[in-house]
């Protein structure tokens, strides 16, 4: 089964929907507070009520514990630059937390302008102080946040130029900095600065850390998802955006991105084999996440096969792993079967369902993996933007397509009809043919598997907003 251009959109949205704060670079007191600042003795103990009050989460008083010490400096104690700033730096990491708690657009502003204040008492005096990494690490952050990404881009840069200048170019320091700039970049849709990013980050870290060391693992997976994503985002047909390739270029683009991704994640998993061994639990997150890219490949479907069939392996062969944990796994074989139109997926779901049955306190597991309507193919969601209105279409009026259909046994859609819509005719045909390639997760009672009533479905189409013509062109990630 092929992903085909109809996909294109939808796995693209994919790649562009990546968190803002993605998990391994959440607000960290290690990552970003100054634990250590040199401070009166008469100031001590208010700052120690602020670190306290932080550690334990906090943060509305630790916000007034250091809005306090910061008030009172001025008239009861001299404090040097250094010490002003990373106060500030602190009460601006505060400002963040409660931020990222509470969506409150005030408390970035003032985030911002506390980082402004430490930036200024520090370049003054030295324009390379050690200092300025982490304040521009924390300015960047809070950019991020507020979705101000050009300008969170600069202030990592700035952290970047200053950890050359003090560590050289291959040092861990830099490390979280490269990784923030190609999510940014992805954010952006420079996804070629991102494939650099990537790239870079790797060989900095084989460079600190060498080339089997484990702890360049989590950047092999990540940069094998990067690359997955942009692979399975290069259509299979050449929309106008790529007219200035050759058909050669073209059709080598998707296959170059998908290799690079899968040497990314059979290093990483030989990497852990290293030091595990080959039937290791550890090796479970790349394997998947290679199984999930070759599914996305849309032409591997055996070699998608071997690697779920090797994670049910591991996790069968491993004694400490229980029973909602083997369940699951021959739950994934089994999706994975049922996409690529494998017979043996009835025979997994119905051992899983078999295996939760024998417990009745895993009835729970079992009603959520086997009574929903949970769709495994195609990835992501339907195409919903259209170049332009249509001409009927009035002034604010909702565009869309309703359609039903039917989830037989086997998990297919199957009767799918237009029933309403007010969209040209070439789109309602290309969401119908979008469900008559949906596979669906076999629903299962008492042991057999039975089909669905007949279901609808809704979808909303926006029209496709572009820059105008005399205006500054925007980024627009679909063009990338």
């Amino acid at each position: 089964m092929r992903i085909g251009k109809r996909c294109f959109t939808a796995v693209l949205m994919l790649l562009l929907q990546l968190p803002l704060i993605p998990a391994g670079y959440a607000i960290d007191v290690e990552d970003y507070l100054f634990t250590e600042v040199a401070l009166p003795i008469s100031a001590v103990s208010l700052y120690d009520n602020f670190l306290t009050a932080y550690l334990e989460g906090e943060y509305e008083q630790a916000d007034a514990s250091l809005s306090h010490l910061l008030q009172q400096a001025p008239a009861r104690f001299v404090l040097p630059a250094h010490s002003q700033a990373r106060l500030l730096s602190n009460a601006a990491v505060v400002q963040t937390q409660l931020a990222y708690a509470t969506s409150e657009s005030s408390y970035t502003g003032q985030a911002l302008a506390q980082l402004q204040q430490a930036t200024d008492l520090l370049t003054g005096k030295d324009p390379f102080h050690p200092d300025l990494t982490k304040i521009f690490l924390v300015t960047a952050l809070v950019q991020e946040m507020a979705q101000a990404f050009p300008d969170a881009v600069e202030s990592l840069r700035r952290a970047q130029h200053i950890t050359h200048r003090h560590d050289g170019v291959y040092s861990r320091q830099q490390l979280p900095i490269i990784e923030r700039l190609a999510v940014l970049d992805n954010r952006m849709g420079d996804f070629d600065s991102a494939d650099r990013g990537y790239m870079f980050e790797l060989l900095v870290g084989e460079r600190v850390y060498g080339s089997n060391s484990l702890e360049r693992v989590p950047a092999l997976i990540r940069a094998g998802n990067h690359f997955a994503l942009r692979a399975a985002a290069q259509p299979f047909m050449p929309p106008a955006t790529y007219a200035s390739l050759s058909p050669n270029e073209l059709r080598s683009i998707r296959p170059a991105l998908f290799r690079t991704a899968f040497e990314h994640y059979d290093n990483a998993v030989g990497v852990l084999e290293l030091h595990y061994g080959p039937d290791d639990l550890r090796l479970l997150k790349p394997l998947k996440e290679m199984a999930y890219a070759r599914i996305m490949q849309g032409t591997a479907e055996k070699s998608a096969e071997a690697t779920q069939e090797r994670i049910l392996q591991i996790i069968m062969s491993n004694p400490g792993v229980d029973l909602p944990d083997q369940a699951r796994a021959l739950v994934e074989l089994a999706d994975v079967y049922n996409i690529t139109g494998n017979p043996l997926a009835a025979e997994h779901y119905l051992r899983a369902w078999h295996l939760l049955a024998a417990d009745p306190r895993l009835d729970s597991m079992q009603a959520e993996l086997f009574a929903g309507d949970i769709r495994l193919y195609p990835l992501g969601q339907p195409a919903h933007l259209l170049p332009k209105a249509p001409f009927e279409a009035t002034a604010g009026e909702e565009l869309f397509v309703e359609l039903t259909y039917k989830i037989n046994a086997e998990g297919r859609a199957n009767g799918v009809r237009i029933i309403a819509g007010n969209i040209a005719n070439a789109y309602k045909r290309d969401l119908q043919r979008w469900f008559q390639l949906a596979r669906f997760r076999p629903r299962i009672e008492a042991g057999m598997f039975v089909e669905r009533p007949a279901m609808t479905h809704r979808q909303i189409y926006k029209v496709e907003v572009k820059a105008k013509a005399d205006a500054a062109p925007e980024t627009d990630p679909a063009s990338s």
